[in-house]
Order: structure tokens, then sequence, then C-alpha cells
């Protein structure tokens, strides 16, 4: 296993003033030509509405530790990364940033161009495929129950989440469009109560990936809901060219299964590893029981794939 390092590094964002906060993990070796190399790097950032700090450190660690660079950031308005107003969901923006590190780190002298990897989990996983099918320069993509369609995923939300809260919806679009302050609603609660996601085991889950007291802000702009239907990366998996890699819960009530199982299948060089467990979407993460077999499967692939 190699040894790393970890430090915090600045990002200019596309918005001026505004910057990404990442963190750049660097094998580290003792012999100098070892070190001096170009490093593998693997770009990553979280899902809905969540900062680097809700455990994905572990996927970072274990990736240097073998080997790889990595890139490991916030979306702008959200966690360490400036932007305002904050936790505003724009799809948009998210892709963007996602370039930008991509950018960045092609122009570095730390990291090889040639070997740049995307990772994603969940809305991220969505992210990623869409980047891929783009840019035919990436050299893998790889993550975990990835969101691939949209309309699918609005489908698996209770009709009675959507009708209490479209109102606050509609109006958030209008009072950001006349330049106003958004209207936030919570991210998550349990079944019943009132959030955007109220999905069995959603709001357990989440608060489960805390890895410290106050990691996650349980709002999001009620708005957020409009972005979701008309994305559909996953029906881009066909125009992948590198190899795609996915572990992927047998049962998934956020991010339905079959949409993720036909992108990998579409996909050139797809592969996938099914995980089981008891709350679906969440058992791929490091608070449950069967992370350790979706972190083990990536690891295998990277290294088969593009090796250190």
């Amino acid at each position: 296993m190699a040894t790393f390092t970890r430090s915090t590094i600045k990002i200019p964002s596309r918005t001026a003033g505004w910057n990404i906060d990442a963190w750049q993990y660097l094998p580290w070796s003792e012999s100098e030509s070892e070190s001096a190399k170009k490093h593998a790097v693997i770009i990553m950032a979280h899902g809905f509405t969540l900062p680097k700090t809700m455990s994905l450190e572990q996927y970072a660690t274990t990736f240097a530790a073998v080997g790889y660079a990595v890139l490991l950031f916030d979306y702008r308005r959200w966690g360490d990364s400036d932007g305002i107003p904050r936790q505003l969901l724009i799809l948009n923006e998210q892709l963007d940033d996602y370039r930008t590190v991509i950018e960045h780190a092609r122009q570095s002298e730390l990291f090889d161009p040639t070997k740049i990897i995307l990772w994603g989990t969940s809305f991220s996983g969505g992210h990623i495929m869409q980047l891929a099918s783009e840019d035919h320069t990436i050299a893998a993509v790889l993550g975990q129950c990835p969101f691939s369609d949209g309309l699918a995923s609005v489908s698996s939300l209770s009709t009675l989440t959507l009708l209490k809260v479209m109102p606050y919806a509609i109006w958030d679009r209008l009072k950001l469009a006349l330049g106003l302050r958004p209207i936030y609603v919570p991210i998550s609660a349990p079944h019943g109560k009132f959030a955007v996601l109220t999905t069995y085991g959603t709001d357990r889950g989440l608060r489960k990936l805390q890895t410290n007291e106050g990691d996650y802000t349980n709002k999001v702009q009620a708005s957020c809901i409009f972005q979701f239907p008309l994305y559909r990366p996953g029906k881009r998996a066909a125009k992948i060219a590198c190899p795609l890699f996915f572990s992927i819960p047998e049962r998934d009530n956020l991010c339905p299964p079959k949409g993720a199982l036909d992108a990998v299948k579409a996909a050139p060089k797809g592969e996938f590893v099914r995980i089981k467990g008891v709350l679906g979407h969440f058992d791929s993460y490091p608070a449950f029981d069967e992370h350790e077999i979706g972190l083990k499967a990536q690891v295998d692939f990277l290294l088969r794939v593009i090796p250190v």
C-alpha cells in the first residue's frame, strides 16, 4: 500500500471570485523517480446536496493508498466552496465544476492528462456519465448507485410528496427569476413528513453519512425538483468510449437500478457489480455493511484498466 499526503487547494471556478474547495491526495514514495512522476488522478464529488465531508474521505484515502492521486471537491454554493445563495442545487453549475476541476488536472504538472478518471455517486454518478459521453479523453468512469434517469427517479417519489413540495417550488422559481431570496425546503425527512426526499430509509441513510456533527445542512431550494425529470444521463451511455464501472444496489428507491443497469449495458466498455442490503441506495456507503464489497470492486476495476 502506498503512503500519501492530503492538502486543501482552491481552484478558481467559472464565477469570478468564487473558488472550488478541493482535497488533493498525492501518493508519496521514497523513490525520487516515483515521487516525480505524473499521477493518474481521480476527480470526485458527492451526490444530491451533500458536501465532501459526508463519508467520501474513505473512498479517496482508499484510492490514494493504492497509488492514485485524488481531487475531491465541493460544488459551488456547497460545503467549503464559495458561492451565494448557499444550498442551491444548480445542475449546470455542478457539471461545470467537474469540467473546471478536470481542466485544472489537465494543466497541472502533478497529473497525467491521459489518465483522468471520474468518480461519482448518486446524482454525481449521472454527472460523470454526462461528462464522459462528451469528453472522450476521459480515461475511465466509476462509482456507485448512479442517478441515470431523472424521470424514473421522480416517478419513485410519492405523489403526496410532490403535491406538498410543488407550491413552494413554483413560488421559489418565480422568486429566483426576480433575483429574490430562495425558498428552502427540507432535503429529507422520515416517511410521511414534509421534505423533497421521504422514501423509506432516506433520512436515516443521509444522517448516518455524517462524519462530524453539523456536516448535514438539511435544506435545498424548493425549485430544484424541476431539474430532475429531463436529466437522463444514462441515455448517453452508448457514447461513453472509456471503461465504465458501477456498483449497483439490488434495490434502490431513489435511483432505480434498472436505469443504471441499462446504462452499463449500453456502454461499449461497461461493467457492474450488484450490492445487497437492507436500505438499498445507501448500502453502498461507508456507514453500512455492504460498503466494502462495492469499494473493493471499484479498486479492482481501477487497477485493471488504469494500472499504477
